[in-house]
């Protein structure tokens, strides 16, 4: 007796029945995969591998409606035969899809094709009296006709050889009749755009000299090109200036070289883009490189005033500064650069130190004379009367200047002017700083850089004629000054 009679004789009539119609259920499910996958097959005209996937799925819900048939305990036998069949009759479906793949690659274009308007570089195959065959590298040489060869001046004409190279241009590709058309003197009229190219691929920085500007930059000529600065690109516009602002500072720029940097060529759209940002700080970096080579310490430049500081003032060389300190300016004492030079000045300086490590440059305005000490003798002689201004008084005497950079000391003993007087007085009270006397010189020692002067030495006839002529000089002054001082009273009225 087999399960389903068991199962009927304990009372569950229902179940099994039920269990049945569950198992004709799937099989008909199965059937109805089985006709989809049919359908998916006749709408299939390019890629049968999805049918296959369909038939393998199919299977798999075979397989899972013969496990639920067997638990049931049901004959399914003629539908598993059925089955088996229907995946039989699909098995001889098969689609080709080979030509249409092949179409579709033959349809791609090649990214790397040459294009009309291209200048290549090529080798010159032969020269005839057609013209000249270029091999280009590609799977055809193309012609260059002889009519384009006779627009040649006769220089370029004579450089053209057999095995030699020579820039084309690409007039035309002709698929069909399978002809590359070429031109030499198109491509040398586009020189200029393969020189912009390699400047660009070779980020070089070029020179070039501003012909005008409108509100957008700056105009270029780039030889027969015209180059393009944007205003976003120049150094010297502020990012927030104002159009007036703008338009100035463009406008100062017409007729200056500035050093650019290529970032744009299209010779299609005739765009050639110059940087002055992008080369300016490389630029800048190689003029200094080249500026600290070529200095020499000790030889003498002719600069510029750029800056002056408390400390001392920025001369410009040409290509960088250089630094003259405070204490170079003179042999002598000064308070600020101010009191020698002014910004903008032309002055002749002597490269004092070169430091190429640190990138600084030391100048001097004094060593351009011999120090007054080397010369003293050749103006100065013991017994001389010289005009000297009090510099510093000390207890034991007074510093006077008698010229800039020469000092000498006026000994307390040497202030009295009468024996009566005291032998020795207090400098502080017969002295000060400012005061401008006449004194004799009564010793010089060039070797110690020392000058021994004496107020009492000097009589009193020179010290009367000296006071006289002195008065007549400050008069003099003030009446030069009062002149002056009138004049630009009646410029300003006026």
């Amino acid at each position: 007796m087999d399960n389903s009679q068991v199962d009927l004789e304990l009372g569950e009539p229902e179940n099994c029945g039920a269990d049945l119609e569950a198992a004709g259920l799937k099989l008909e499910n199965s059937e109805a995969d089985i006709e989809s996958a049919e359908t998916d097959i006749e709408f299939t005209e390019i890629d049968a591998e999805p049918t296959e996937v369909d038939l393998e799925i199919a299977e798999v819900d075979l397989e899972i409606a013969e496990v639920d048939l067997e638990i049931a305990e049901v004959g399914v036998e003629p539908a598993e035969v059925d089955l088996e069949d229907a995946a039989a009759d699909l098995e001889p479906v098969e689609v080709d899809v080979e030509p249409a793949e092949v179409e579709v690659e033959a349809a791609e274009p090649e990214d790397d094709a040459p294009q009309r308007g291209d200048i290549l570089e090529g080798t010159i195959v032969s020269m005839g009296a057609d013209g000249a065959v270029v091999d280009l590298g590609l799977d055809r040489p193309g012609v260059v006709s002889i009519h384009d060869l006779d627009q040649l001046d006769p220089a370029r004409r004579e450089a053209l050889q057999e095995g030699g190279s020579t820039f084309v241009y690409l007039v035309d590709v002709d698929r069909e009749k399978d002809h590359i058309t070429l031109s030499v003197h198109q491509a040398v009229q586009n020189e200029k755009w393969l020189e912009a190219e390699r400047l660009k691929d070779n980020r070089e920085i070029w020179m070039g000299k501003v012909l005008g500007y409108n509100q957008r930059g700056l105009v270029v000529p780039f030889g027969n090109l015209r180059g393009f600065v944007p205003i976003s690109h120049m150094m010297s516009i502020p990012r927030r200036a104002n159009p007036a602002q703008v338009r100035e500072r463009l406008g100062n720029h017409v007729g200056q070289v500035l050093p650019l940097r290529v970032i744009e060529v299209d010779r299609r759209r005739r765009r050639l883009i110059l940087s002055h940002r992008a080369a300016y700080s490389e630029w800048r970096e190689l003029q200094r490189e080249k500026f600290l080579d070529g200095l020499r310490e000790g030889e003498e430049r002719t600069g510029r005033v750029r800056e002056l500081k408390d400390f001392g003032a920025f001369v410009d060389l040409g290509g960088g500064d250089g630094l003259i300190h405070i204490s170079e300016f003179a042999w002598h004492r000064i308070n600020h650069p101010k009191e020698m030079l002014r910004v903008g000045q032309e002055v002749q300086v002597r490269v004092l130190k070169v430091n190429r490590k640190r990138r600084r440059v030391g100048l001097s305005l004094k060593r351009l004379t011999p120090h007054p000490w080397e010369t003293l003798l050749e103006r100065y002689q013991e017994n001389q009367v010289v005009e000297g201004r009090v510099t510093r008084v000390a207890d034991f005497g007074a510093f006077v200047e008698i010229e800039p950079g020469i000092e000498g000391l006026l000994h307390a003993k040497h202030l009295h002017r009468s024996a009566e007087s005291d032998p020795q007085p207090d400098p502080h009270k017969v002295v000060r700083e400012g005061e401008v006397h006449l004194l004799r010189i009564i010793s010089i020692d060039t070797e110690q850089r020392r000058i021994r002067l004496s107020m009492r030495a000097v009589t009193v006839e020179e010290q009367m004629e000296w006071m006289v002529h002195k008065a007549e000089v400050d008069a003099a002054k003030l009446a030069a000054q009062d002149v002056i001082g009138l004049a630009e009273l009646i410029g300003e009225e006026e």
